[in-house]
């Protein structure tokens, strides 16, 4: 669990918590392949999108993972279709960092 104070709120940060974008942001997601290789690609993630929360901070970081609640269909529309297709394609995910809460995302029911 991470508890975060924001502009007077407390969040807490969970595994499995969902996250919600407050506006649209280029952000740099990660490819992952069947192979010791990882990819990336940038995309614009538009505002109201839905993030599940897949690892927490840790406290000397702050970066966590987490994928898209619509995963297949942000997938189609965000992932380059040359890595999609790629035999060794394993699926995305991104690394948001804490300090983009309240910026860039806010805590859903939080």
């Amino acid at each position: 669990m991470w508890v975060l104070a924001t502009g007077g709120n407390v969040v807490t940060l969970v595994e499995g918590a969902i996250i919600v974008t407050l506006s649209s942001f280029e952000q740099t997601g990660l490819i992952h392949y069947m192979a010791p290789f990882t990819g990336g690609f940038s995309c614009q993630i538009p505002m109201g999108t839905e993030f599940e929360v897949i690892t927490v901070p840790s406290k000397e970081k702050g970066g966590f993972y987490a994928r898209p609640v619509q995963y297949q269909e942000f997938e189609i529309s965000h992932v380059p279709v040359k890595d999609r297709e790629s035999l060794k394609y394993d699926g995305y995910s991104f690394v948001f960092n804490i300090s983009q809460l309240g910026s860039h995302f806010e805590v859903k029911g939080g």
